[in-house]
């Protein structure tokens, strides 16, 4: 939604056993292999995921989905991970055989976090913390740089979410404040920290690849791993904690049991100002109370839960001094207030007037979820809130999504939902998330998916086939579709996506922009209100800073010509 997310999206490499399918950062997932964009990448916070936008994302960008607690599907559908089957619905696809409690299963439960921390700290086969700091360092008094210790070399990856982005960077602002310098590569490092996705196999993969290749690189490295992945049993013949290197497994975003691991001071406190990316991250929940059939996320994060309004504005107001734009992200913004009956958009309304001149955008949110004081913002508060929706569609047809758990929308709901929006205002970037092949998938639910599509003003589609993932009651679902058919109905997707996407890149040819520079000097590139890449002239303002632009066709380059820096 998260979220979310940061970054472009590396297409799914071509094989034989394709496994994605996206979004699993609340009701639906990220289930792809996302790679930051260099524009947006850190010196030293090297990010896969969909955090920050940078030049080269455009559709290929792979955010993050969240959805929503919201009320009973009016034919009755049970709003639990475990739903009864709607009355009508074809037999011989009924999910309440398949979907049934099981043994051994880990299911998230309503009502507040699973656990306290989201699990106990689990410890790979030396079971030890790593220190970072050095032995004579002291963890009472750091001060200036000249009175700080001298700290070990610390490298961190990150997999996955905009979500996961945001706990990389509270990570590194501790670790730097407790001394330790953060290195570009893990051959020169002697801590490895990798903040893990789970949402698809592949995401897994790439997570123990990295971690394998980085220990071949450094022997003497010690690794800690964290994150998703590092909060559910194992899908592989050897468990993460048993990889070479890992000396400590802390998971989902547990960042009490990270301190522990690291052996950070416990009472520093670091919060981020100046983040690594152009664009800030502030992670407004965390955890997820839907539970889409296809979705890990809900059993890695655990029950919903808001972070306090005044923290956010605090946060929020450090942030803006450095960073023109705030993307705000979780696993399901959109449940941000429920446990004391605040909403998103009083959230964002109370952010707008109290911290100026910064631009705030969502991650993904359910369409369902846009109530008339959210939509006022997205729409009539130009230069304060990004024109953008991220709202998971996941499929066009109302049997699919009923199989996977969606129960609060049907396609007819969603489209209406997202029409009465984007006819609301000239400028606006419509994005949406779609599973191919998810099981009991047939040609005419795949044809409806189609159809929607080609009549709603997307500007942007994310589309991946589906990746079964472990645990989830969607991979006890009978009649899988066969990869090939799933990747072939993928592909007709995302050629219709770049051909949606390529004529809003047109119809804003002339138009005026609020461009927020992503990249400056001989490369400089920068994102507008609408989610557009644009070039940018020589001389644009430096990174992170915004100025208001008009487009222009360059050959095949969309370029932003300044017109007037808007001051923060």
């Amino acid at each position: 939604m998260g979220d979310p997310c940061a970054a472009g999206a590396r297409s799914p490499r071509p094989r034989g056993r394709q496994r994605r399918a996206p979004r699993g950062c609340g009701p639906g997932a990220d289930q792809a292999r996302v790679q930051q964009s260099d524009s947006e990448r850190a010196h030293a916070l090297v990010a896969i995921g969909d955090g920050d936008a940078g030049c080269t994302h455009g559709q290929r960008r792979h955010p993050v989905h969240r959805g929503g607690r919201r009320g009973r599907h009016p034919a009755g559908v049970s709003r639990h991970h475990l739903p009864e089957v709607r009355a009508g619905e074809d037999a011989a696809y009924s999910t309440s055989a398949e979907l049934r409690p099981r043994a051994g299963i880990l299911q998230a439960r309503r009502g507040g976090a699973r656990r306290a921390h989201l699990g106990e700290e689990r410890t790979g086969a030396a079971g030890k913390p790593v220190p970072l700091l050095a032995p004579r360092a002291s963890t009472r008094r750091l001060g200036t740089d000249r009175e700080r210790p001298l700290g070990v070399k610390l490298y961190l990856r990150t997999f996955g979410c905009r979500a996961n982005q945001y706990d990389s960077e509270i990570v590194r602002a501790r670790a730097l404040a407790a001394g330790a310098t953060i290195v570009d590569a893990p051959e020169d490092a002697d801590v490895a920290l990798f903040n893990s996705c789970a949402v698809t196999a592949d995401a897994v993969a790439d997570l123990r690849q990295h971690v394998r290749r980085a220990a071949r690189r450094n022997p003497s490295l010690r690794s800690v791993v964290m994150g998703c992945a590092a909060a559910l049993p194992g899908d592989a013949a050897t468990p993460l904690a048993e990889l070479p290197s890992v000396h400590a497994l802390v998971p989902g975003a547990d960042l009490d049991a990270l301190v522990v691991a690291l052996d950070l001071p416990s009472d520093l406190v670091a919060p981020t100002t100046r983040q690594t990316g152009a664009r800030a991250l502030l992670r407004i929940q965390d955890g997820c109370d839907e539970h889409c059939t296809f979705c890990v996320t809900t059993l890695a994060r655990g029950s919903h839960r808001s972070r306090p309004a005044d923290a956010l504005v605090d946060e929020a107001r450090a942030l803006a001094a450095h960073h023109g734009e705030i993307v705000l992200t979780g696993v399901h913004i959109g449940s941000w207030g429920k446990e004391s009956g605040a909403s998103l958009g009083a959230l964002l309304e109370r952010l707008v007037r109290e911290v100026p001149d910064v631009r705030f955008r969502l991650t993904s949110i359910e369409a369902t979820e846009v109530d008339d004081r959210l939509a006022d913002l997205l729409v009539g508060a130009p230069g304060r809130v990004a024109p953008h929706l991220h709202a998971p569609l996941q499929s066009g047809s109302d049997r699919v999504l009923r199989r996977m758990g969606r129960h609060w929308y049907t396609a007819a709901r969603y489209a209406s939902a997202v029409e009465r929006l984007a006819a609301r205002t000239p400028v606006f970037a419509l994005a949406a998330d779609l599973i191919t092949g998810f099981p009991g998938e047939r040609d005419e639910d795949h044809a409806a998916t189609v159809a929607l599509v080609h009549v709603l003003p997307f500007t942007s589609l994310h589309v991946f086939p589906y990746s079964e993932r472990p645990g989830t009651a969607a991979a006890r679902l009978p009649d899988p579709v066969a990869p090939r058919v799933a990747r072939a109905r993928a592909i007709e997707l995302r050629e219709l996506a770049a051909a949606k996407s390529e004529a809003h890149r047109r119809a804003r040819i002339g138009g005026e922009a609020d461009v927020v520079v992503i990249r400056d000097g001989a490369a400089a590139c920068g994102l507008t209100e609408d989610y557009l890449d644009v070039a940018l002239e020589g001389g644009a303002p430096a990174r992170a800073a915004r100025f208001a632009a008009t487009l222009v066709a360059r050959g095949a380059e969309l370029r932003a010509e300044a017109r007037a820096t808007i001051a923060r």
